[in-house]
């Protein structure tokens, strides 16, 4: 999991090395099931990771809920 990388994620290097994990994670047997989670409250992704993403958005509970 990596908190607030929103600041990065427009750094060329950052995002190769996020698309060579995802690539590798994908072509190999041995690491079916791994998962990177970006998690920030603003992120929007750079058009070479999209193919390899999903996005999530998630509300916080509410008072009844969380009882």
């Amino acid at each position: 999991m990596l908190l607030d990388l929103h600041p990065f994620i427009d750094d060329p290097v950052i995002v190769r090395l996020l698309k060579d994990i995802a690539i590798r994670a994908s072509i190999r047997a041995s690491t079916a099931g791994q998962t990177i989670i970006l998690l920030s409250h603003n992120l929007e992704l750079p058009p070479e990771l999209k193919p390899f993403s999903a996005r999530f958005s998630m509300r916080l509970p509410n008072d009844e809920e969380r009882k």
